[in-house]
């Protein structure tokens, strides 16, 4: 997971410097690989274990850090997202086949895209302190928000797709043609997204070229999904592709982040006057959503195991940072 240290204060207070701040990451399990000193800047290169999917992200570092350190304060957040959508959503037809692997599937429609329409500048920079290249400005903003919030999200060319979308398992054989300029052959156990005559995707990992955003590109479909860890464990790497998106389906993405995501994609739209966008919809199962479940707490079994006394408020502290 690489990240900036200006990245992180759009977040949290940092009142140490980067070196002080990394030894504290790499003793709480998150381990710093390297330091690499920037214009104003720090570039930070983290090492995480598989079980840490909640910090593949920069808002999820940020949160770590507070968790460990409350001087590391967390900043307020600002809710200025009052605008009005100028689209419909797409009259396209959304079947899941598979919502025990896809119990969320979130969708939104972007229209007249403008041909000189570029990346807003401090996007442009975030990606380039850590190394992804820029492409395209839709595909460039929604890089940048799966790095800070931790949910991937794809965009296809609507024109280039047909009427009706399918989430559902691959055939033994069937090829996909993807965006990095190769063929994959497919297992009968891969969960792809197609419309009624081609792959578009294999889900949460790559996209097929035939749908591909490029600069002509006038009006796009965003997916933002909730893929279960099960429908993409060892699928991208049997296959030998890893993808910042596949890194963090098969480890986890919380199932909370499609509307953030797709939220903060419509606000940075509406800032920068990219295109016109929809309100997004979202289909959703929730007998396969994660419940979430109530836990009682034992003061005194507790203390007695960690050999520390914490009231109820300490232990409500420490439980929800």
């Amino acid at each position: 997971m690489k990240l900036t240290r200006s990245w992180l204060e759009n977040y949290i207070e940092i009142p140490y410097s980067t070196e002080e701040m990394c030894h504290h990451l790499t003793m709480a399990g998150l381990e710093v690989d390297e330091i690499i000193e920037l214009e104003n800047d720090f570039l930070i290169d983290i090492d995480l274990t598989p079980n840490r999917s909640d910090c593949l992200s920069v808002y999820g570092i940020a949160r770590e850090l507070n968790c460990i350190n409350k001087k590391y304060k967390l900043k307020s957040k600002k809710n200025n997202n009052v605008f009005k959508v100028k689209s419909k959503n797409t009259d396209k037809k959304f079947i899941i086949n598979k919502t025990d692997l896809c119990p969320k599937y979130g969708y939104m429609y972007l229209e007249n895209i403008s041909l000189s329409c570029k990346t807003p500048n401090h996007i442009e920079k975030k990606l380039d302190d850590i190394g992804i290249k820029t492409i395209h400005p839709i595909v460039d903003i929604l890089n940048f928000i799966m790095i800070d919030t931790g949910q991937p999200m794809h965009a296809y060319d609507a024109d280039k797709i047909g009427d009706t979308i399918f989430v559902k398992h691959s055939k033994n054989g069937e090829v996909l043609n993807a965006l990095d300029g190769n063929e994959y052959k497919l297992q009968e156990n891969n969960l792809i997204i197609t419309d009624s005559k081609k792959i578009i995707s294999l889900a949460g990992i790559i996209g097929a070229e035939n749908c591909s955003v490029k600069s002509s590109t006038k009006s796009i479909l965003i997916e933002c999904a909730f893929f279960m860890p099960e429908a993409l464990a060892n699928k991208a790497r049997k296959l030998k592709i890893q993808t910042e998106s596949s890194q963090r389906y098969e480890r986890g993405v919380d199932y909370n982040l499609t509307e953030i995501a797709l939220k903060k994609l419509q606000t940075i739209l509406h800032e920068n006057s990219i295109c016109d966008f929809s309100d997004f919809n979202i289909l959703e199962e929730k007998d396969y959503i994660p419940k979430q479940t109530q836990v009682e707490m034992n003061n005194e079994m507790i203390s007695k195991t960690i050999g520390l006394n914490l009231d109820d408020e300490e232990i409500s502290e420490i439980l929800l940072s």
